[in-house]
């Protein structure tokens, strides 16, 4: 079976592009309040903001599964004493991923 293709980066560009498609009318009829369309510009850069920290904090996610499976390859050899190089890269990528997540 051939290997999956790697995902398609996304762009904050991509992710604001997608948030301006999936407003309503709504957002018209805001726009005509004085101060409104700063305020949606500013929520729209929120959740661009938002949904790239996710995207990354995902990447690095998948890097921790990674380190997982090589600790246990690690463990299987028998090479006990470079386990704990391992356990610092993945405690330091969760830390840096809830960093992001939550900034």
């Amino acid at each position: 079976m051939p290997a999956a293709a790697p995902p398609r980066e996304v762009t904050v560009k991509d992710i604001r592009q997608r948030i301006e498609a999936s407003q309503t009318w709504l957002r018209e009829f805001g726009l005509q309040i004085p101060g409104y369309g700063a305020y949606l510009e500013r929520e729209q850069r929120r959740d661009a903001d938002k949904a790239l920290r996710d995207q990354l904090a995902a990447v690095l996610d998948r890097a921790r599964a990674r380190l997982n499976e090589a600790r246990a390859a690690l463990a299987d050899a028998g090479h006990l004493s470079r386990i704990g190089y391992v356990e610092r890269a993945d405690k330091e990528l969760s830390r840096v991923a809830g960093k992001l997540r939550y900034a």
